[in-house]
């Protein structure tokens, strides 16, 4: 809280009729956050004296803490320091929530290897050791957790808004698509709508269907001149077209078109497998047949050296016919069983060859096939698997918040809270936030009723121990990927985003997504973290409209400000939310504005009596008075 100790200013407080009645938000109801690099009882400290009546502790190490380059995890603080946060807290009636560490983001297991489980789980656990700091510290609120799932193209994130946002001119039609194969985790990157697949031309029956071979593969159509099959250039608007028809044909294997694609660059490949296997495959029954008939011949032979009388002309005869049938002719030079064996072995090899060749070629072919029933768009996967993640942290957060006895009277529970990040990531649109919201709530309502809890409640516990965290800072980011109309002023465009940004949040809002808010300012770029007010963002009516909606838990994010001045966010959040400075004054007199006290520097009739900015010797004279009291002359 501001202070002016001028002897012509009144004091209000919230007893007195001449207080801010048209305030967008209580003074109670703006938090500010702080980050615990070395220690988290200091910060917190330093925001209780600015006035903070709510706190964010936040952290920025990951794994294994280290307070010596400042970054410490929720692990890091002890026992004895969560008592006297938790104390502190409580001594200074302030209310806490904590941010997990924002060196971890996205849920889904996604790394540089591609989607890995030991990955996910490694992030679901700092999820759980901020739930357990949380607990012991704050005792309920947000937990905070930065959704940063995978890449995807800015111009299509939701089919109603095609069009809308576009991250460069030829995204539309140079966007790459993602796919997963599912057994490997491993992320495919062939997909491309700029770049066409080489694809033959069927043969048609006189029904215009696909003729087929006897092996139940397409027959391509044949260029007896050119001497080559022919073969057709497949842009992505023909991909569209094929994997409508493919899905007409199989509702129950439908495709999305970016799997049709790379369905076709595969259906190549494994033709070309099956190629190969056929070629080395043929005469291979014909060897066969061989071999057994030389094994023949070379056991009569050697029943023939030993046998006589009319058993050996029967052997004679019979030896004939082997030998005929197995291709092979009797040479005066050599013995017939040398003969027999030296054929053998060459046949043998023959053989090996082939099936080691054919085999080679069967797995590659085998592999395509099972490739292409594994693999999957990126969203299916990973929005499953992030909504798996947070529903476990639900759930723990819930059973935590039981042992403890924690919100008793239901107000205040413990709730993981999945943060709307950047824009070129899944989870920062509000949409893709309700969509893995909705889709973990459903989890994790399962997850309680295995459990041994009813639908109906389970839901109610899920709804309550999932809900995000908006960031309107973040959200913000969006402009610079608004498309304006043609002839429209820059003003007319910002003013018709921000009316987007609005209406997004109405629907959030309708299906109650939202449980607490992040306030920080920039120009639509970068997130900066100005001070509220100094940039862009429609914070003041995003904030009347979480309040129409019940929704008043927040704080302000520092950042942009100079390490001296870091009150200058908590600040600028009450000064853009329309409170006035309290002060020692006569009762009547006019309420003070901020421009009255911080940075005022002229109009008045008294020298000045205390150093501010880098003028000041240490922090301890900065905006303050000295000990005495005295003037500065």
């Amino acid at each position: 809280m501001a202070l002016n100790y001028g002897p012509d200013r009144g004091y209000y407080h919230a007893m007195d009729r001449d207080y801010n009645p048209d305030a967008v938000m209580p003074l109670r109801q703006i938090g500010v956050s702080i980050m615990a690099t070395k220690d988290a009882i200091q910060p917190l400290v330093a925001k209780i004296r600015e006035g903070a009546s709510k706190v964010e502790i936040g952290f920025m190490g990951a794994g294994k803490g280290s307070i010596f380059s400042g970054q410490i995890t929720p692990e890091s603080v002890d026992s004895e320091q969560r008592t006297a946060i938790r104390e502190l807290a409580k001594i200074n009636k302030v209310d806490l929530s904590t941010h997990a560490t924002v060196s971890t983001g996205g849920f889904a297991g996604l790394s540089q290897r591609g989607f890995d489980e030991n990955t996910r789980m490694q992030n679901v656990n700092e999820i759980k050791r901020a739930i357990e700091f949380a607990a012991d510290t704050a005792q309920g609120g947000a937990i905070t957790i930065h959704t940063d799932e995978f890449p995807r193209p800015i111009f299509n994130v939701s089919p109603k808004e095609e069009g809308l946002f576009r991250a460069h001119p030829t995204e539309e039609t140079e966007a790459q698509f993602y796919l997963v194969d599912t057994r490997t985790g491993d992320i495919i990157t062939a997909v491309r709508k700029n770049v066409p697949i080489q694809m033959p031309e069927w043969e048609k029956d006189e029904e215009g269907k696909i003729r087929k071979d006897t092996f139940g593969n397409p027959v391509p159509k044949y260029d007896p001149k050119a001497r080559k099959f022919v073969l057709k250039e497949v842009g992505w608007d023909e991909v569209v077209k094929l994997t409508s028809e493919w899905n007409k044909e199989h509702p129950k294997d439908a495709l999305a078109p970016e799997q049709m694609y790379y369905k076709q660059l595969v259906d190549s490949k494994r033709l070309q497998a099956e190629g190969e296997r056929l070629y080395h495959m043929q005469g291979y029954d014909r060897l066969v047949e061989s071999k057994k008939h030389m094994e023949k011949a070379l056991a009569l032979y050697k029943k023939l050296e030993q046998a006589a009388g009319e058993g050996k002309e029967h052997l004679k005869k019979e030896l004939r016919t082997e030998m005929d049938a197995a291709g092979l002719v009797p040479s005066e030079e050599k013995l017939p069983t040398e003969i027999i064996k030296q054929e053998l072995d060459q046949v043998e090899h023959q053989l090996a060859r082939i099936q080691h060749a054919a085999l080679s070629y069967q797995e590659q072919q085998k592999d395509y096939e099972e490739t292409l029933k594994r693999i999957k768009p990126i969203k299916e996967v990973a929005v499953d698997k992030s909504a798996d993640s947070m529903a476990r942290a639900g759930v723990y957060a819930y059973q935590l918040e039981q042992e403890k006895g924690l919100n008793k009277d239901g107000k205040r529970p413990l709730f993981v809270a999945p943060e709307n990040l950047f824009p070129e990531r899944y989870g920062s649109h509000p949409q893709e936030l309700k969509e893995v919201i909705i889709t973990a709530r459903n989890k994790m309502t399962d997850m309680l009723v295995q459990q041994g809890k009813n639908k109906s409640d389970a839901a109610k516990i899920a709804g309550d121990h999932i809900k995000a965290t908006l960031d309107i800072g973040h959200l913000n980011t969006w402009r610079k990927y608004f498309e304006s109309k043609p002839g429209e002023t820059v003003a007319a465009a910002n003013e018709r985003f921000k009316g987007w940004i609005l209406n997004q949040m109405e629907d959030l809002n309708k299906h109650k997504i939202i449980g607490h808010l992040h306030i920080t300012d920039n120009f639509g770029y970068h997130d900066e973290h100005l001070t509220p007010g100094m940039g862009s963002a429609p914070i003041k009516e995003f904030v009347e409209l979480m309040k129409k909606a019940g929704i008043t838990d927040m704080v302000v994010e520092p950042g942009a400000q100079d390490p001296s001045k870091q009150y200058e966010a908590l600040y600028g959040g009450w000064k853009l939310f329309g409170h006035s400075i309290y002060g020692l004054s006569a009762p009547g007199a006019k309420r003070l504005d901020w421009g009255d006290v911080q940075q005022s520097y002229f109009g008045k009739n008294n020298p000045p009596y205390f150093l501010f900015g880098d003028l000041a010797l240490s922090e301890e004279y900065r905006g303050s008075p000295f000990w005495s009291g005295l003037g500065l002359e």
